[in-house]
């Protein structure tokens, strides 16, 4: 079940201002602690019983003890999600959505700027938080899985640009206009992109992560989305 609210574009006026021209065409959003709360990867791996092997694994990936791609694969082997778990993660996606998130698109949307998600974590879920906000499948960019008949856990896609190092920028720099794009984002993984946008914003408002405050040049610690509306 989607999350109740009680806040409108009308409540929030001075966010919304009367420009008859955008300064971009698109703007891209992470999901995990950007468009929403929480962690997808994390919530699968405190469903399934291995958050502690899980977070130990992430703990070796950035004390530089793992490379990045063998720590992404360990860690679905360990979670082994199945497509019943992705759907599950997707309607905790809905239910974890950050405060202003829906209204932020929505406004976006009606301004004639075109919204997408690029993100880390895996399709399916990330498909079902697109469908609430109203974006098309060729919107979400995110990761592919694989798995058997039965929708058991059985590998990653290989050749995903998503796995290569610097995996959102070469999506960003592939797809869209530097000059007209905006993205927004929590992560180091985001902050890479910031050479190929416009326009970078680090997304403090659900976890603050010391080097994306540090080195990015716009930063917002609001827990609210619609913070964002001032740089569009």
């Amino acid at each position: 079940m989607a999350p109740s609210t009680t806040r409108t574009l009308s409540h929030l006026g001075a966010f919304f201002m009367d420009t008859k021209t955008n300064l971009y065409d698109t703007i891209v959003f992470d999901c995990d602690s950007t468009l929403v709360t929480i962690e997808g990867a994390d919530e699968l791996a405190k469903k399934n019983g291995v958050y502690k092997k899980v977070t130990e694994l992430t703990q070796r990936a950035m004390n530089g003890q793992l490379d990045f791609n063998t720590a992404f694969k360990e860690r679905w082997d360990l979670i082994k999600p199945t497509i019943r778990d992705l759907e599950w993660l997707g309607e905790q996606y809905i239910n974890n959505i950050t405060l202003g998130a829906k209204e932020m698109v929505a406004e976006c949307m009606e301004r004639g700027i075109e919204v997408f998600i690029i993100s880390g974590g895996i399709k399916q879920p990330c498909d079902i938080l697109g469908e609430y906000l109203g974006l098309p499948k060729e919107n979400v960019l995110a990761l592919n899985l694989l798995f058997n008949e039965n929708g058991n856990y059985i590998g990653i896609q290989p050749g995903q640009t998503l796995l290569e190092d610097n995996g959102k920028a070469r999506i960003i720099n592939k797809l869209f206009n530097k000059e007209r794009t905006l993205f927004v984002g929590d992560g180091c993984t985001d902050l890479s992109v910031e050479a190929f946008v416009e326009t970078f914003v680090g997304f403090g408002g659900n976890v603050c992560r010391k080097e994306v405050e540090s080195n990015a040049k716009f930063y917002v610690h609001s827990n609210d989305l619609l913070t964002i509306l001032k740089f569009i």
